[in-house]
């Protein structure tokens, strides 16, 4: 499943203003970067296989909010 979700992903957009860049921390404190023009955040973290559930909600620091999946 990693690998399709990271070929899904495209490549990374240019900086404009209706893109979004994210920073993702993980539980082992490693941290990944990236721009999205889509929905296509969830099939990114999924990708990078450094999670082993595939249940996670993403948060926000400022202001703190909590997406899950279903959200």
């Amino acid at each position: 499943m990693r690998p399709e979700k990271a070929l899904a992903l495209g490549d990374e957009p240019e900086k404009v203003p209706d893109v979004a860049q994210v920073l993702v921390r993980f539980p082992n404190g490693e941290r990944k970067g990236r721009r999205f023009e889509s929905n296509t955040l969830y099939d990114c973290v999924d990708s990078l296989g450094l999670l082993e559930t595939e249940e996670y909600s993403l948060i926000t620091n400022f202001p703190r909010t909590v997406y899950r999946r279903d959200k």
